[in-house]
């Protein structure tokens, strides 16, 4: 009987042991939040220059009419939340102000040069602050170029 007893009581601390185990990993599991990458409102309009940037490419090569509503996008540069906002200063601006331009004038037929010019000439803008001001994926940037 009194082996009965101590083997009850050893089951007994056992299965309490078990389920501390069980409860710690359940309060592991719960506890691990991960933070999702969520870009700024800069980093995503750069995405969506680039994107139109890849279908004005190909209009022009095809001969195609280019959308230039499209180009409206690149208004919003000037007031897209930075990632980091002390990257937003008068260099920054000076950029902005340039890649704007850049980009309008390839519709603006009184700006001489071709389009596949213009157009480059825009890609060169956004290397060139990608450059000088923040670090940015230039490689990519340059696959936008049209080859002449």
């Amino acid at each position: 009987m009194k082996n009965l007893l101590y083997f009850l009581v050893v089951v007994f601390l056992l299965s309490c042991a078990d389920s501390a185990k069980k409860d710690t990993k359940k309060k592991a599991q719960k506890s691990t939040v991960y933070e999702m990458y969520e870009p700024s409102e800069m980093a995503t309009l750069m995405n969506d220059f680039y994107a139109y940037n890849e279908k004005l490419k190909a209009n022009i090569e095809a001969g195609k009419p280019l959308d230039e509503e499209g180009a409206k996008l690149f208004e919003n540069i000037h007031t897209a939340v930075l990632t980091d906002s002390r990257d937003k200063d008068a260099l920054f601006d000076a950029w902005a102000i340039a890649l704007e331009q850049a980009q309008k004038g390839i519709f603006n037929n009184s700006v001489p040069g071709s389009q596949k010019e213009k157009f480059n000439a825009a890609v060169r803008v956004c290397v060139s602050c990608h450059e000088k001001k923040c670090s940015g994926p230039i490689s990519r940037i340059e696959k936008l170029y049209i080859r002449t």
